[in-house]
């Protein structure tokens, strides 16, 4: 098992979230069971010919192949209920490739939530969101500044990573 699986699990565990569980492998073998209401992933964006991480493990979770973020949707949309949704955490510079997934997974309504590292600068990640047989506009969400001017995370951002409050998507 991976840190990061072993991490999860553990995380799982200490938060009383019995009824979650994590899966290792590669997303295009992966069997999911099962129909869900909501998945999510945040899976590699940097792209292939990009400088790799000095981490192999980093460089591995990060590095993206053409056409992964397809394989992503489809694998994930094939077990959501209809109107079940997908939220994706993506580069702001991927934005095109991740709607495109999304929409050719049969996702759409979508849902674009900027992640702003400061205020003031611009987005680097967007959390990306559609819905199952979804045929609404897309939508760009009015976005969360992650971090506070003197250091740490803004109330805000807190609310969410800390104290698992909703993120402003305004589904569910």
């Amino acid at each position: 098992n991976s840190a990061q699986v072993v991490w999860a699990r553990a995380n799982i565990a200490a938060n009383g979230f019995a009824r979650l569980s994590v899966l290792e492998g590669d997303i295009a073998t992966v069997r999911l069971e099962g129909v869900f209401d909501h998945a999510m992933a945040n899976p590699p964006w940097h792209r292939a010919g990009s400088t790799a991480s000095p981490d192999a493990g980093r460089a591995l979770a990060k590095r993206a192949e053409p056409g992964l973020f397809a394989t992503w949707a489809r694998v994930l949309a094939g077990r959501l209920r209809h109107r079940g949704t997908m939220s994706l955490v993506i580069a702001a510079a991927a934005l095109s490739e991740g709607l495109a997934a999304l929409t050719s997974a049969g996702c759409g309504s979508h849902l674009i939530l900027p992640l702003w590292p400061h205020a003031g600068e611009a987005a680097k990640l967007v959390l990306l969101q559609g819905v199952r047989g979804g045929r609404g506009p897309t939508r760009i969400l009015p976005g969360l500044v992650l971090h506070a001017e003197g250091g740490g995370y803004t109330e805000d951002a807190a609310a969410v990573l800390v104290a698992c409050s909703s993120l402003p998507t305004g589904v569910r």
